[in-house]
């Protein structure tokens, strides 16, 4: 006959099982995650560099605003460089991550300044590409389209390759 503390035991079990998905458990979940990959290119209008653009890379992981705000400018052969952002996250049990990114300029003759936005739905690395981005390049002049992805889609005026990450 099972004793009183095997039977709390069982009591205590069920009633996690059935509030897990209230529950935090961050300190079992808690991972090094690749909030948005680095990205390197050259901005362009009508097929020129475009220097001393200022570029800017806006994030949101864990709050409804942005968190993060990074701004460079192009240099003299309108390149820009963004760094892959790592963040330490604490999950909730089943909880889908979704880190927002949005690439804009900071140029008074564009209707729509944005170059670049997507939510990224994987912890990897260059998840959101597909794979690795080289040859980067954003043309000021060119409509924003739809580029779709594994796990959802990109909106953007830019164009790249893409490299294998296993490659």
């Amino acid at each position: 006959m099972p004793s009183i503390l095997v039977h709390g035991l069982l009591i205590v079990a069920i009633g996690l099982l059935l509030n897990i998905k209230e529950m935090d458990l961050g300190l079992l979940l808690k991972e090094k995650v690749c909030i948005a990959s680095g990205i390197s290119g050259v901005i362009l209008r009508n097929g020129q560099p475009v220097p001393d653009l200022i570029v800017r890379r806006k994030l949101s992981w864990k709050s409804e605003n942005w968190d993060e705000i990074e701004e460079i400018k192009t240099d003299p052969k309108g390149k820009f460089s963004f760094s892959t952002r790592w963040e330490k996250i604490r999950f909730k049990f089943m909880t889908q991550p979704a880190f927002i990114t949005e690439i804009d300029v900071q140029d008074d003759s564009l209707v729509e300044p944005i170059i670049f936005s997507t939510t990224k739905l994987a912890i990897e690395e260059y998840a959101e590409f597909d794979g690795i981005p080289n040859n980067f390049k954003c043309e000021l002049t060119d409509e924003i389209r739809k580029v779709d992805t594994k796990y959802g889609f990109i909106g953007t005026n830019c164009y790249w390759d893409l490299t294998n990450k296993e490659d």
